[in-house]
């Protein structure tokens, strides 16, 4: 997800911390909080380990709605981390 952010022009430090989301991302003149999780379904494992949002995770995002509105994307993909921040995937163009 990382690479994909950053060949757009994003800029993608990683967090490390309980409960806070996993990367903060800059990109066309806007900061965004991505927390990274497992996708679902058969392709994301047997068991729903690392595909839930944890306790403090859950808490995080709502404080940072309400005191800052602020919303942190859940993103399961690479496609998925683009358009959090904004980047549209256009089809067959290349």
């Amino acid at each position: 997800m990382v690479e994909a952010l950053q060949k757009v022009g994003a800029v993608v430090r990683k967090l490390d911390g309980t409960g806070i989301p996993d990367l903060l991302v800059g990109y066309r003149g806007a900061w965004r909080l991505l927390e990274v999780k497992a996708p679902e379904g058969p392709k994301g494992g047997k068991s729903a380990n690392g595909q839930k949002l944890k306790r403090t995770q859950q808490l995080f995002r709502v404080a940072a709605k309400v005191v800052a509105d602020c919303e942190v994307h859940v993103v399961r993909s690479p496609e998925e981390a683009l358009a959090a921040v904004g980047v549209v995937l256009v089809e067959g163009g290349g």
